[in-house]
């Protein structure tokens, strides 16, 4: 749930949807901070590594790192792809070239993209709004009213 709860948030600041990010972190990547992929994608967001750098992961174990240069990478391919969603989720997987298919209104041509589609379409379909949710504890909430705070001040 804390995770959850960053996610929309990281989200937000970017101005990407929420329930793509949760989206594609929870059925899309299915990972954790430690992982790294046989191709080199490392984090909770499982980000190729030219990728963590360009937006501006130095630590891809932290998943508030991660998560931040996801949002990032994403608002960079929401504006590319002028908001559409299925071209971003495939170009999140397999890049631009994947994307391009989308755009032109076929099925990515590689099967790890287009399973990868699915996975996202379903949970953004079907559990998504689960995610939404926000119960901040106490601690949480005195930690948002105390960085409100200090920017105020």
């Amino acid at each position: 749930p804390n995770i959850s709860s960053y996610i929309t948030t990281a989200a937000q600041r970017e101005g990407v949807p929420p329930s793509l990010m949760l989206a594609l972190i929870h059925a899309g990547e299915k990972s954790n901070s430690n992982q790294v992929s046989p191709k080199g994608a490392a984090g909770v967001a499982q980000m190729m590594p030219d990728n963590l750098k360009k937006f501006g992961v130095t630590d891809p174990k932290d998943p508030l790192q991660s998560i931040d240069g996801m949002a990032r990478y994403l608002k960079a391919t929401q504006d590319q792809y002028d908001g559409n969603v299925q071209a971003m989720i495939a170009d999140y997987n397999g890049g631009p070239r994947q994307a391009a298919a989308v755009l032109r209104g076929e099925r990515p041509p590689a099967a790890e993209t287009a399973a990868y589609m699915d996975r996202v379409n379903d949970y953004l379909t079907n559990r998504v709004g689960d995610d939404l949710r926000f119960n901040p504890s106490p601690q949480e909430v005195d930690a948002a009213l105390m960085a409100r705070g200090q920017r105020i001040v």
